[in-house]
């Protein structure tokens, strides 16, 4: 399993992008806006990769001091194997490299469990 950063002009964005339309955004009645795509490239991209397929996908806005985390989704076939953890310790390593320390999110209440193990104050 690779995890990796991804340019938003790349084959692996836009599987993540399908990926995260059929998992979060569908489910909910929400497709993504043109705003919402035009501010894309705004963010850092992490996917993670099984062979040529993503597998799973997170990504971090800066916003100020703040990392806001978004748009976390392994698929279902692939979950409880870490691989969201790998995405999510992927992601803090890229913004700590760059100092910043603050992170926050907005979490589904089902998926509680995953950031809590994380470590992460919801």
């Amino acid at each position: 399993m690779r995890i990796i950063q991804v340019a938003v002009n790349s084959r692996e964005y836009q599987q993540a992008l399908n990926l995260r339309n059929l998992y979060l955004r569908q489910p909910l009645g929400i497709i993504f806006t043109k705003q919402e795509l035009s501010q894309e490239p705004e963010a850092t991209h992490v996917v993670a990769c099984e062979g040529d397929r993503v597998v799973g996908c997170g990504l971090g806005l800066r916003q100020n001091e703040w990392i806001k985390i978004r748009q976390m989704i392994v698929h279902p076939d692939y979950q409880n194997q870490g691989i969201g953890s790998s995405i999510l310790q992927c992601l803090e390593q890229i913004f700590y490299s760059q100092n910043y320390r603050r992170f926050y999110l907005h979490s589904r209440y089902d998926r509680r469990g995953f950031y809590q193990k994380m470590a992460i104050n919801l």
